[in-house]
C-alpha cells in the first residue's frame, strides 16, 4: 500500500502474502485461552477459515486481522478472501485449491499468459 504496488505485479508475492497472514492467523487461534501453540493446533485454526456454505466473508489484509481473530474467537467460522483469490481449503487433506499461472519467457523476463483456476 505505502508504494501503489499491487501483490499481484509480482510473481507469488499475493501467495507468500496470504500464507504469512494465514500463519499468523493460526498463531492467534493456538494462542487462546486452553489452547498449546504448536503445528496441529494451529493447523486447527485454518480448518476454520472455509465457511464457504454460510460463513461471513473476511477479507484476509492486515486492517481486518482483528476481526478474523474476533470471529476465531467467538467460536465463529469465517470465509477468507486472500490477496491471491479465494482460500478455500478442503479440510481433509488441508490443502487450498489455488490458480496456475501459465507464463511466457521472452526479453530476458517472465509474463504471465492467463491463470488457469481449478
Amino acid at each position: 500500500q505505502k508504494f501503489s504496488e499491487s501483490p499481484l505485479s509480482a510473481s507469488f508475492v499475493a501467495n507468500n502474502f496470504d500464507a504469512m497472514m494465514l500463519v499468523a492467523v493460526g498463531a492467534a487461534y493456538a494462542s487462546l485461552p486452553g489452547r498449546t501453540i504448536n503445528g496441529a493446533t494451529l493447523a486447527e485454526g485454518l480448518t476454520h477459515l472455509s465457511a464457504v456454505d454460510g460463513g461471513t466473508k473476511v477479507l484476509l489484509d492486515p486492517p481486518r486481522f482483528n476481526t478474523v481473530v474476533s470471529n476465531l474467537t467467538n467460536g465463529t467460522d469465517i470465509n477468507v478472501q486472500g490477496v491471491s483469490g479465494p482460500l478455500d481449503f478442503d479440510n481433509g487433506p488441508g490443502e487450498a485449491v489455488a490458480g496456475v499461472d501459465i507464463w511466457r519467457a521472452a526479453d530476458g523476463g517472465f509474463t504471465t499468459v492467463t491463470t488457469v483456476q481449478p
